[in-house]
């Protein structure tokens, strides 16, 4: 759905069908509950499908694919394709095209990495907020993500706040 500053509203994919189904037609994909959203300097839109537990990528000419996640609720790191999620909600894309996914329910922050891997980058999968580096940090569900230009990520948690540096340091 794109909405242009005049007001005119477009659907670019999906439609009322709730679901799990990739197709190049886009108006013929099927999501459920999606909620974050990341867009590259190509113009590939990366949509955070969250209660199929998976991330879509719409090509500018509205082509939808699963680019990570096997449409499993779980956790598993690996290739793309194999890897799990538990409620995926938050999306950012930093300049090199690594995508950081907000992997809510897993309480942590992960990225699908230009090498078609998915890795933890900062959480240990326990609730909380504690600094520390990559899986000794804990973030409380985290949902939304924000990148600067000076690669520093700010997550919104369920109870606030965190920073989050590329290298997976995470502060309060």
């Amino acid at each position: 759905l794109t909405v242009s500053l005049t007001g005119e509203v477009r659907t670019i994919a999906g439609n009322e069908k709730k679901g799990f189904q990739d197709n190049i037609n886009g108006k013929e994909a099927r999501f459920n509950n999606p909620q974050g959203i990341a867009v590259n300097k190509e113009g590939q839109i990366y949509i955070a499908d969250t209660l199929n537990h998976s991330i879509r990528q719409v090509s500018p000419e509205g082509s939808v694919i699963t680019i990570a996640g096997n449409g499993k609720l779980g956790y598993r790191e690996g290739p793309s394709l194999d890897a799990q999620f538990h409620h995926p909600t938050g999306l950012a894309i930093g300049l090199d095209g690594t995508l950081y996914i907000a992997d809510t329910l897993n309480h942590r922050i992960r990225q699908l990495k230009s090498n078609g891997k998915v890795e933890t980058l900062a959480g240990n999968g326990e609730i909380g907020m504690k600094e520390g580096k990559g899986e000794n940090a804990r973030l409380a569900e985290p949902y939304a993500l924000a990148l600067t230009p000076q690669n520093t990520l700010y997550v919104t948690t369920a109870w606030g706040i965190q920073e989050v540096s590329l290298d997976g340091n995470v502060k309060i």
